[in-house]
């Protein structure tokens, strides 16, 4: 990476400050609720296209992975073109894309829609976060962030609710049509009013980083395909090929991407203990809010029979609390204690986990809802505070950098998370249900896969309680606190 050099963030206006503010909520809010809204309605791209759930699911893990796979490109693009042009050329795309997956004719059409809106949708998260550490001043910038991480945390809970209303009154179309005229908001405000930071470079010529990009969209792409599709293929000669061709892969890109003059992601950003610590923090918890994301909406429509805007309505109050909550956290930061508060929120996080774990087949759709409140208290809370930590270390010329880090690590965690939950549910279920089949050989079909599902729920949901548990031990290691 060259020598960059960023002018100071000026004082801005109180209307100038909002109108940033807005401008960069949109497009974290958007891409955020793209990623997660297709969640609930999984179900009816089954039956509009005749597709199974294998196929469908690629709406869900096609767009995390072109996020995934984008995300590392955010600090070169940025040095170049500004954080500010980069924005809008990332929101243009978004809002293009949008528009096409509301005209998709076909599961493929959809899937492919989907992941190039999720190439650009991955620019928006890294590009927000930066432009809160450059443009906005210092004694703001908790409070920016705070805003920013209810956009980011507030869309893939509120998403389905929004998506499941939306569906049912208008039709799966104006989920993607929705998009368009809040994207083109953001466009006009983003253009009017953040600055435009001119980056000086070295004379030292760049090359671009072909061999981390090769290598990093390779071997996500093949270990994500693998894990997608594992309860299909199993472990044969083919799965067994992709994953060793991944794994080396993967290991070639981090090793070049410490090693080359001009990387396409910054990894040496991770020599900050507080921002590798804090990372491993928001990637468990992002891991365990997708665990409830993806099994709440099957589990209420399916088993329990519910509309899909009963289901929505029961998913409404988590993401509503949220939106009060983070901005207080966000206005009294420097009076917390922050490791202190991270605890709490993982520790409220196993709460909503336990809560999982004791779902039935006859469990009231108030204590799913109760569920969601749960959880959103614990880690959908711990958002703003542990980015703030790890971001605060990293000087302001690799903020870009860390933030596409940051961005690339939580995405591609994410993706192989829904991978590897799905493919556990799949083989956890069929192992249940030889179980159960063995003692009652005449038990209705039925109603023994839909009871296995639910225990399967259930044994995900100790498995989270694991991943939280190792998150608390994460948050000792962090060095930094308020």
């Amino acid at each position: 990476m060259s020598d960059t050099a960023v002018q100071e963030t000026p004082s801005l206006g109180k209307r100038s400050f909002w109108l940033i503010i807005a401008a960069i909520a949109v497009g974290n809010f958007s891409a955020s609720l793209s990623s997660t809204a297709v969640t609930i309605m999984l179900p009816v791209f089954m039956s509009v296209f005749h597709a199974d759930i294998i196929q469908v699911q690629w709406t869900l893990t096609g767009y995390m992975l072109a996020s995934g796979i984008v995300a590392p490109m955010i600090g070169y693009l940025s040095d170049r073109l500004s954080l500010k042009r980069t924005y809008i050329l990332a929101l243009t795309g978004f809002l293009i894309t949008s528009f096409l997956l509301g005209f998709s004719w076909s599961v493929g059409s959809l899937i492919a829609f989907r992941i190039l809106q999720g190439c650009f949708g991955g620019m928006l998260m890294p590009i927000t976060m930066s432009l809160v550490y450059q443009v906005v001043p210092r004694e703001k910038q908790a409070f920016a962030l705070s805003i920013w991480s209810v956009s980011g945390v507030l869309a893939p809970t509120f998403g389905p609710t929004v998506a499941g209303l939306v569906t049912d009154a208008w039709g799966w179309q104006w989920v993607f049509f929705m998009n368009v005229p809040l994207i083109l908001a953001a466009i006009i405000v983003a253009r009017a009013v953040i600055p435009y930071y001119k980056i000086k470079e070295t004379d030292e010529k760049q090359r671009f980083d072909y061999l981390g990009l090769v290598t990093g969209t390779f071997g996500t792409f093949c270990l994500l395909y693998v894990f997608s599709n594992f309860s299909k293929w199993g472990m044969n000669l083919a799965s067994l090929l992709m994953l060793i061709a991944g794994a080396v892969c993967i290991i070639i890109f981090a090793l070049t991407e410490f090693r080359v003059k001009n990387p396409m992601l910054y990894l040496k950003v991770l020599r900050y203990e507080t921002f590798t610590w804090s990372l491993v923090v928001l990637t468990i918890a992002s891991v365990c809010m997708n665990l409830s994301i993806v099994v709440l909406p099957i589990y209420l429509q399916d088993i329990m029979g519910y509309s899909t805007t009963i289901s929505a309505l029961i998913m409404l109050p988590g993401p509503l609390m949220i939106f009060f909550l983070v901005p207080l956290i966000g206005k009294y930061y420097d009076r917390l204690n922050a490791k202190l508060l991270l605890i709490c929120c993982l520790s409220v996080g196993i709460v909503s986990m336990l809560m999982l774990h004791s779902l039935t087949l006859t469990t009231a759709g108030l204590f799913v809802l109760f569920t969601v409140v749960v959880r959103d208290l614990g880690l959908a809370s711990l958002s703003m505070p542990c980015t703030n930590l790890g971001m605060t270390v990293i000087p302001t010329a690799y903020t870009s950098h860390a933030a596409a880090v940051n961005s690339w690590v939580r995405q591609c965690g994410s993706s192989f998370a829904i991978g590897l939950i799905n493919t556990f549910l799949v083989l956890r279920t069929d192992q249940h249900i030889q179980k159960m089949t063995a003692l009652d050989p005449l038990t209705d079909t039925a109603s023994v896969y839909n009871a296995c599902y639910v225990l399967s729920i259930n044994d995900l949901a100790l498995i989270g309680i694991g991943f939280i548990l190792f998150g608390i031990f994460a948050v000792t290691r962090i060095k930094a606190s308020r």
